[in-house]
């Protein structure tokens, strides 16, 4: 029995699963895909379906039938390939078939009197030509598929065996030979279907039954791996149904039904058509199963109580002369539901969706169909959407968007009208083509695309548009000879021109069609794309080749498997190849990087599929292993790495909700022989989107999307709230900041043109930014007003590239960059000013300069691993002596890199942990080592700096530091530093203790939630050493701070800025105040220019009765470079080097510096060096040599100082958390710093031998240091 209606020919019917129209429970399998000619195509994918009310089997099953074009002459209806089953109507005049209930033209039908190949008898049937340019070719009488032919004109073949009155696919073929077979005979057991490949490889998928039904269906080649299918009777209906599902990842689908489901209209063969009413999904693995109900209304899509009697052979409702409107709800969880709601052409009129009761969003659809006229007057656009209309709600608030639509009668898009105003018009060549610019139209299908235009919100059609395309096409005669297929050749963008040319040889089937060249030009600069091919036994080598305007080339080879199309290899012009292999369910098995033929580094996959064992392993070349375990639902679930043992242990789980949302997910790590686990804690809102989120240490962090106010407000539960608004498409309108307590930090704004480009904004210091973009949209100029001074910066581009290739950059028209690019984005020469440059040359198409001519005529010679890319030597000015070098294991990990200053030597774990550095300066007379140990996640446990000084890390169960224990190298001193925590895991005091002293440290946070001050304590004293409290702005910059020293220091601060964030006034009272060169300050003041230079600097001193004046003045060319200051005492002038470098100070001292711009010496005014610097291959300053002083060695860690050494004298910083606390001396005295909250050092004691010297350090505004000693 077949029962007729549209509603069968929408997607949710022909895919798998639960079709909420007509509650049908679909399944289908794939049972192979041939790729076909050497991936030319056409392909063809076996797929089958179940119809329970099917009672034949076509050889897989009962019921079970391959998805294939086919026509039925006793009834005239024709499947398409999409598994769409259609009337069809014949016109004599024409020779053309027309399809009533479709409707559109995208798919035309020709009667043919023969469509056999050349060579083979003649026989009528009829010629599908679809939208795509593909062709089909059905046998009249057999109705059979027998060609199905790519737009170029490559074929594949279908061959059929005759079995209980009907044909059975056995042989899809091409003429590369390559084949998808099906062996129904041989074993009553199972059918075979095999794709195989000329070359032999075969992929095998078997199809087992029980008596006649279908039991059981394999993955390719993989007979433990299947999807077993089991079904139920409907007895009252006499059908069999799929019930339950079991798939290979042992996952189980189970469905219900109801038998006596929809009733069927008068006349109709059965009175009943059952309907799912329960689909669950049970997953294990402690993720909870998901379960959907379903409820129909009583009228339904076959037409019940429409009015109209059952309809043979046609769909009930088409005959309708009125609107019939049907609905189905489907609820998930018990908690999501989703209403929908059909027309008699069974289109989505309304979609609600609810959470529990609240309804959140609404959709409507508005089509092109009448709903008063039957399908025979319908216009051909019938069923595309007109208008779509989306509201969404909160609380009693809601929100619309509507967007509407235009189509033709061959279902291309002719408008599209947007929500923020904007619209889009698509023009087509008409099907008799446009002289050179496009042919005659293939089978009478309009397709190909003339022109679109986009215009901006609330501008006319008739105006210019804001970005057009337009496009012309040529014709090629097809292979097969059966007419032309059409190829763009030109593509004309608002700001490039793109050519495109082909292969036209036709003697060469497998090159023929395929794009040969596509070049594009820009203002004039071509660049092409040159795409070689190369047709193996069994691989596709596609090598795809840029020459630039300028002559430069890079190209890429990759190489894809005709069976499967997967990439098997690839290699670039730098000598990098990639071989990947993949199973027999194309998964990646093997990864090999390999440099001239020599492999590099390798990964391995291992997989295992199945209830409760489905993970991935992957193994790197090095054995390290990593483990992922997935859900039978596929979710990740957990992740097993390796400890320093290569022992496996669980470094992340995670925990889903019955939505498939990640509930919980939790990381653990190895801290002495302890798990630490870290527990986070999701949840979601009705879209979908992160709500809230618990943090290990049990805060909460919300975050409120607003989807009616386009608005998001962001915040950790106690502290700082942020509400961003947003426009239409997204934009960011306004941000505001609330403190704590709920106030009003800081407002900024932004404005857009309707492209949506920012033109306009607003910061919190109330500065407003105008902002200029050129057709590429890219910014051009954006200008402000210093105070009643506008400052215009202006940023050109190179011509040749639509890119954010900035070529000059100016400031009020004085530049103060410039950049010259290749035509592969490199940069060649940049200058800061005018005079002078550097340039960079390359190798073939690295993108890295090999060579570097420097603005002081230095030339920088530079080597790299051509693997890794990283560099192995430095050379400068071709001398050997002035040289670093750099080394790399196996898995490209830094081993080694010294110059004629300093050897460094690294070593690492089997985890690519960094556990010890060796460095040996030159003159230091030692080679000195530091470690490290680590917990299996990176977490530092213990390190020995090159003093030998250790420290330990103490981890409290949040995985926070609780305390640092330091013991020097000989043992006599120790030190500790224990760290306390607020709510929201803020240090909130560091307690340092020594053998002699101990230093409270506490920490205060403002309703702002940054530092706000802080208190520190010796030996438990309740009177403070030190106080530091510090108000801010809003836009977080330092309104005014009070010190306090005890006895020593009691200083008030307060701080003035302009609308650019610039200090403008400093005021300070009190005793001991910030000093510079002359004396005590009172208030400082200071006027910037437009470069951001200080221009004058006002100066009021404690022991100076008139304001002291200081004039900066700056270079003619180098806007940036002081040149001259002028000041009470003297007037000074600088001169700098070609690279900008100072190389005098107003004290009479000299600078020089190296080839990388840094300071190798200082000379005083008698040109004695006063002071000589060194740096090793990295960069770092390891040595200077001040006058008449042993040489200072310095030694990092984390690229911050970690030890200082000269002449048998040390120093061991004291620091945690990224706090310096205090340093050791010799490994015997100790020091103590209390800084301020941006880290700077306001008071230090030292003890040496009893005695304890505190120093007090103040600060002027722009960093003149002064410090004076207590004992």
């Amino acid at each position: 029995m077949t029962m007729i209606s549209n509603a069968f020919n929408f997607n949710e019917y022909i895919s798998s699963g639960v079709d909420v129209r007509t509650g049908s429970f679909s399944l289908e399998f794939s049972l192979g895909k041939l790729l076909s000619n050497n991936l030319s195509g056409p392909t063809f994918e076996k797929n089958i379906v179940y119809n329970p009310f099917d009672k034949q089997d076509h050889g897989y099953g009962i019921g079970w039938k391959l998805r294939i074009t086919r026509f039925d002459k006793s009834s005239y209806n024709l499947t398409l390939k999409n598994g769409q089953n259609f009337e069809i109507k014949y016109h004599s005049s024409t020779n053309e078939f027309t399809i009533p209930y479709k409707k559109l033209k995208d798919t035309k039908l020709y009667y043919l009197a023969n469509i056999s190949k050349p060579g083979e008898p003649s026989k009528p049937g009829i010629k599908i030509a679809y939208k795509n340019g593909e062709i089909e070719f059905v046998d009249w009488n057999k109705g059979t598929l027998e060609r199905r032919v790519s737009p170029h004109g490559h074929e594949i073949y279908f061959s059929y065996a005759t079995h209980s009155g009907e044909y059975r696919l056995i042989t899809v073929s091409d003429n590369a030979g390559n084949a998808l077979n099906t062996d129904y005979w041989s074993t009553n057991l199972f059918t075979t279907v095999s794709l195989t490949s000329l070359n032999g490889e075969q992929r095998q998928t078997k199809l087992y039954k029980i008596g006649s039904e279908l039991d059981k269906v394999t993955l390719p080649n993989s007979e433990g791996l299947f999807t077993k299918i089991h079904y139920t009777s409907l007895y009252q209906l006499n059908v069999r149904v799929v019930n339950t599902v079991t798939h290979p990842s042992g996952q189980v689908d189970h469905i219900w039904y109801k038998e006596l489901g929809h009733k069927t209209p008068s006349g109709s063969p059965i009175s009943h058509y059952p309907y799912v009413i329960k689909f669950q999904s049970i997953h294990e693995d402690n993720q909870p199963p998901v379960t959907s109900t379903y409820h129909y209304s009583t009228l339904n899509f076959l037409g019940y109580n429409s009015g109209i009697s059952w309809q043979p052979d046609s769909d009930t409702l088409f005959k309708a002369l009125s609107d019939y409107t049907y609905f189905s709800e489907e609820t998930i969880n018990g908690s999501v539901k989703i209403s929908r709601h059909y027309n008699k052409y069974h289109l989505v009129k309304k979609e609600d969706f609810y959470s529990d009761s609240f309804l959140y969003q609404a959709v409507s659809y508005k089509y092109f169909a009448n709903l008063n006229w039957t399908i025979d007057n319908q216009p051909d656009n019938y069923s595309l959407v007109r208008e779509q209309k989306t509201t969404v709600f909160k609380s009693n608030d809601s929100r619309i968007e509507t967007n509407t639509y235009d189509y033709d009668d061959y279902g291309n898009l002719l408008a599209s009208f947007h929500e923020d105003g904007s619209s889009t018009y698509y023009e087509y060549y008409p099907i008799e083509g446009s002289g050179i610019q496009c042919p005659v139209a293939p089978n009478g299908i309009v397709r190909y695309l003339k022109s679109e235009r986009f215009y901006l919100p609330n501008t006319s059609s008739g105006n210019s548009p804001y970005r057009s395309k337009n496009v012309e096409y040529k014709a090629l005669a097809m292979l097969n000879n059966e007419g032309n297929f059409v190829v763009p050749v030109r593509q004309v963008n608002y700001n490039n021109d793109v050519l495109m040319t082909y292969f036209e040889d036709i003697n060469d089937s497998n090159q023929f069609g395929r794009i040969a060249t596509k070049s594009t030009t820009i203002n004039g600069f071509t660049s092409q794309i040159n795409h070689q091919y190369s047709f193996g036994g069994s691989l596709l080598s596609i090598t795809n080749t840029l020459t630039t305007h300028d002559g430069h080339t890079t190209s890429k080879r990759e190489d894809f498997s005709y069976l499967t199309g997967n990439m098997h290899y690839s290699h670039d012009d730098k000598g990098i190849g990639v071989t990947v292999e993949h199973d027999d369910l194309d998964r990646v098995t093997s990864e090999r990087w390999h440099y001239n033929s020599t492999t590099k580094i390798s990964r391995d996959y291992h997989y295992t599929i199945g209830n409760g064992q489905n993970q991935l392993s992957i193994t790197d070349s090095t054995g390290k292993q990593k483990v992922f375990k997935f859900s039978n639902a596929n979710n990740l679930i957990v992740i097993y790495q390796q400890d320093g043992d290569a022992k496996l242990f669980k470094s992340n789980e995670f925990e889903y909700d019955d939505h498939g949302q990640t509930i919980r997910q939790s990381s653990f790590d190895i801290v002495n022989s302890t798990t630490l686990p870290m527990h986070e804690y999701r949840a979601y809102d009705y879209w979908g989107e992160i709500s809230q989120i618990t943090h290990p240490d049990n805060t909460k962090e919300i975050i409120q999307n607003d989807v009616v106010a386009m608005t998001s407000t962001h915040y950790i539960e106690g502290l700082n709230r942020t509400k961003k608004e947003y426009n239409i498409v997204g934009k960011e309108l306004t941000l505001i900041k609330y403190d704590s307590n709920g106030a009003e930090i800081s407002n900024t704004s932004h404005e857009y043109n309707s492209a949506h480009q920012l033109i306009r904004s607003v910061d919190e210091n109330n500065l407003e930014t105008f902002y200029i973009y050129d057709n590429s949209e890219r910014l051009i100029e954006q200008y402000f007003h210093d105070n009643s001074q506008k400052v215009t910066i202006n940023i050109n581009y190179t011509p040749f590239s639509n890119e954010l290739l900035a070529t000059q950059i100016s400031v009020n028209n004085e530049q103060v960059g410039q950049r010259s690019y290749d035509g592969l984005g490199r940069v060649v020469t940049e200058s800061k000013f005018n005079g002078s440059s550097i340039d960079f040359e390359y190798t073939g198409s690295s993108a890295k300069a090999d060579r570097v001519n420097t603005e002081s005529d230095d030339t920088i010679y530079i080597s790299y691993d051509p693997f890794w890319g990283e560099k192995v030597e430095i050379i400068i000015n071709g001398d050997s002596s002035n040289k670093s070098s750099y080394q790399y294991d196996n898995q490209g990990r830094l081993i080694t890199e010294n110059n004629s200053n300093c050897d460094i030597y690294y070593g690492y774990n089997q985890l690519d942990q960094l556990i010890m550095e060796t460095v040996s300066i030159v003159g230091s007379g030692a080679s000195l080592t530091a470690s490290y140990s680590y917990s299996p996640m990176g977490t530092l446990l213990q390190q020995t700096d090159f003093m030998g000084m250790s420290k330990v890390i103490i981890y409290d169960a949040l995985s926070r530091i609780n305390r640092t224990e330091f013991v020097s190298k000989n043992e006599r001193t120790e030190y500790s530093i224990d760290i306390s925590y607020d709510l929201y895991s803020r240090p909130i005091e560091y307690l340092y203790t020594n053998a002699d002293d101990s230093f409270s440290n506490k920490i205060h946070y403002s309703t702002l939630g940054i530092e706000s001050g802080q208190t520190t304590y010796k030996n438990n004293s309740t009177i403070p050493e030190v106080e530091l409290s510090q108000n801010y702005f809003g836009n977080l910059k330092i309104k005014d701070r009070d010190i306090s020293i005890k006895e020593k220091r009691n200083t008030s601060e307060s701080m003035e800025y302009d609308q650019v964030g610039r200090l403008i006034n400093y005021n300070t009272t009190g005793e001991l105040a910030a000093k510079d060169n002359i004396d005590e300050i009172v208030q400082q003041s200071f006027v910037f220019d437009v470069y951001d230079n200080i221009d004058l600097k006002k100066t009021i001193y404690k022991s100076i009765a008139d304001t002291v004046l200081v004039d900066y003045q700056y270079d003619d060319k180098n806007k940036s470079q002081l040149f001259k200051i002028v000041q009470p005492s003297g007037n000074h002038i600088f001169n700098h080097d070609l690279s900008g470098n100072l190389l005098n100070d107003e004290f009479g001292n000299q600078y020089e510096y190296d080839a990388f711009n840094r300071l190798t010496s200082i000379r005083d005014s008698f040109d004695n060096i006063i002071n000589k610097y060194k740096y090793d291959a990295r960069g770092f300053l390891i040595s200077q040599c001040p006058f008449n002083n042993q040489d200072i060695y310095l030694y990092y860690q984390y690229n911050a100082i970690a030890n200082e050494s000269s002449s048998g004298h040390s120093t061991s910083y004291i620091g945690i958390d990224n706090k310096i606390i205090g340093r050791i001396i010799d490994e015997q005295h100790h020091q103590y710093m209390a800084s301020d909250t941006n880290g700077s050092v306001l008071s230090t004691w030292t003890q040496s031998q009893d005695k304890v010297t505190q120093s007090l350090k103040t600060y002027t505004p722009f960093g003149s240091t002064y410090t004076k000693d207590f004992s």
